[in-house]
């Protein structure tokens, strides 16, 4: 499994395992006619902890992703960007030190180059590794830039995937001031890294009067399609679905599904490999217990230790589970994309620059494919921001063609925590 890849199924691995703890916590459901749904909350969550062990499982490769923080740093990225009242402040960073922009095909590229093409964009789409503190501070020089650059010609919104739709009006009153920030963190269910990684973003437009678009789908409907797949949104009531793209959303292209499997496939082969190595340690031969053999970074621990798993797995297996989490996935890009072109569509002069996980933006496929489904035509440009072991090896059979950018950032520094 390639590096990015590995970055890319830890951030999905973090998702289907809080589904899965979820489901084994909650009944189910009944639909609108008062029948129960078929599978037990147990059977899905067995199905769901085995979808998340193909993700998880060689997430201990990763590293330390504990170590450290970058709260006490300050902000260098191209020209110096000064963050005017905001505490918490972002990592240094320095051209060709800590990061190097590329092209689509390789060829080298300034963080200048991003601001001067992505002026004129209706959406600039920036993939993440959700512990990348450069990431981060990149995210942030870009939003920040593209404001300064259109200068008050056009209006910027900063569109997140971190805050989803129910918030969004305790959003809005954070912004306007209505709220304190201690409410509003309180209220908005915040991502644990928000203080370090996304609160200079927030901080920047509340203080520019910019808009922040709380993009994601409420995550309690994305569970219920992990559970029960994507028909059972059907039963909603209609205050839940105005929280939603309209129903049935487009589930995932042949090119997202093949990208899919893809990572699935290789999840599995480093869970086999795991498995292998732990086997053959001392002690670790025939007496093992099968089901801790990939038990090195505690995910698999995690798992077990959260989930009521039935000693045998219900007829389906993890088909059921694996294809509800890929239409999972393609209701959080769908949602995200609708919530970036309702924002266009009521001000279609703006410039919306979204935070997401790569795999929602790289290569064109989710985001984009959606966003040019509700709003055809949307100028867009794809950023695609992955650590990497050596930032002057572009490797083009691992980078080539994820965005209209490529920005590889050094994984060596500490990372943040979600």
């Amino acid at each position: 499994m390639t590096q990015h890849s590995m970055h890319i199924a830890t951030d999905i691995a973090d998702n289907v395992t809080e589904s899965a703890t979820q489901s084994a916590t909650e009944s189910a459901p009944k639909s609108t006619t008062g029948s129960a749904v078929n599978d037990t909350a147990a059977g899905n969550a067995w199905r769901l902890t085995m979808t998340a062990l193909l993700v998880v499982a060689f997430a201990s490769t990763a590293g330390d992703a504990t170590a450290g923080n970058a709260t006490a740093w300050g902000i260098e990225i191209a020209d110096p960007v000064a963050v005017s009242g905001i505490d918490s402040a972002m990592p240094d960073t320095v051209e060709g030190v800590h990061y190097r922009v590329y092209r689509s095909d390789g060829t080298a590229a300034t963080f200048a180059d991003i601001i001067s093409h992505s002026s004129g964009a209706d959406a600039v789409l920036i993939g993440e590794s959700h512990d990348d503190p450069i990431a981060h501070a990149l995210e942030y020089a870009i939003f920040s830039g593209l404001a300064d650059a259109v200068g008050g010609t056009r209006p910027v919104a900063l569109s997140l995937e971190m805050f989803e739709s129910d918030v969004q009006y305790i959003v809005d009153e954070y912004l306007n001031d209505y709220i304190s920030e201690s409410h509003f963190l309180r209220s908005v269910r915040p991502w644990g890294n928000y203080e370090t990684d996304y609160r200079p973003s927030v901080e920047f437009a509340r203080e520019h009067g910019l808009p922040v678009i709380a993009a994601n789908a409420p995550r309690r409907y994305v569970n219920r399609v992990t559970r029960y797949g994507p028909e059972s949104l059907s039963d909603l009531p209609e205050s839940a679905k105005a929280l939603l793209p309209p129903l049935p959303y487009a589930g995932p292209s042949v090119a997202y599904k093949e990208q899919w499997n893809q990572l699935m496939m290789a999840s599995m082969a480093a869970m086999r490999a795991a498995s292998d190595s732990a086997s053959a340690e001392p002690g670790q031969g025939d007496g093992a217990n099968p089901d801790k053999a990939d038990d090195e970074g505690g995910d698999q621990r995690a798992a077990d230790d959260t989930t009521a798993a039935p000693a045998a797995p219900p007829a389906h297996g993890t088909s059921d589970a694996m294809a509800n989490a890929l239409q999972s996935q393609s209701l959080w890009d769908a949602s995200m994309a609708y919530s970036i072109a309702e924002a266009l569509m009521r001000t279609p002069s703006t410039l919306v620059v979204h935070f997401a996980g790569s795999f929602h933006v790289e290569t064109g496929t989710g985001i984009p494919e959606h966003l040019e489904r509700y709003r055809p035509g949307t100028r867009r440009v794809i950023v695609a921001i992955s650590p990497h072991a050596d930032i002057n090896d572009f490797d083009a059979d691992e980078f080539a063609g994820l965005g209209d950018f490529v920005i590889l950032t050094d994984e060596s520094l500490p990372r943040t925590k979600r």
